[in-house]
This record gives structure tokens, sequence and C-alpha cells, in this order.
């Protein structure tokens, strides 16, 4: 079995999460997905079925599976750790306080770093 090492292109930004839970948050797609289209987005203000869309498309997965999953599990787990807040009743996420370039960051070197490993 060969072990792959991934190195990092530049200094990580300063972030006030812990290494552990930095690590929860990007190791699911469909988190990192939603972080890097509301960081991206002119309109950071997002409804859950347009989450859902653009996830669909980028795994080419059911949308109501992903509506489904972002709303009972991903909006949620990233309203908790403050970095969008997500409500419920209307379903709409948008960036909390926490800065989510700091997060974009570390998903696009990460992917880098993971295709030339």
């Amino acid at each position: 079995m060969t072990e792959s090492k991934i190195t990092l292109t530049a200094d990580p930004p300063k972030t006030s999460l812990s290494s552990e839970t930095l690590f929860q948050i990007l190791e699911n797609k469909r988190r990192r997905i939603v972080i890097q289209q509301l960081h991206r987005s002119d309109d950071p203000r997002m409804d859950a079925h347009d989450l859902a869309e653009i996830v669909a498309a980028h795994e080419g997965t059911s949308e109501r599976s992903c509506y489904i999953s972002l709303i009972q599990n991903h909006l949620q787990k990233l309203d908790d750790e403050g970095i969008v807040e997500y409500d419920h009743d209307s379903k709409i996420a948008e960036p909390a306080s926490y800065d989510l370039a700091t997060l974009a960051w570390f998903i696009e070197h990460g992917q880098a770093a993971t295709n030339t490993a």
C-alpha cells in the first residue's frame, strides 16, 4: 500500500475553528459545495432548493436526496458551527460572521494537493 502525502502550496490562513472541527466540516463534499457556493455567490442568501440543485449537478445525484440531506443535516451542522445562518422555516442559508474565504482556501488547496498527490 502506497501512502500519499498532501502538501499545501501556501501557508493556511488563521482559523478560529479547531483542527478537528475544520476536518469534520470539510470532510463532506456537500458541505464543501455549499461553502464554496455561498462564498462565490453575488447574493449569498440562498434557498435550500437552489443549493440542492447545485449539489446534485456536482454529484450527478438526485436533487431530492440532496435537498433532504441539506435540510436535515448539513445546513444545520454549518449553522451550529457559526459558518452559515440557516433559517429552518424559510429554508434560507447565508454566510454567518465566520469568514467563508478561509474555508474556501482550505477547500481549494486541499483539492489541489489531493489532485497532485
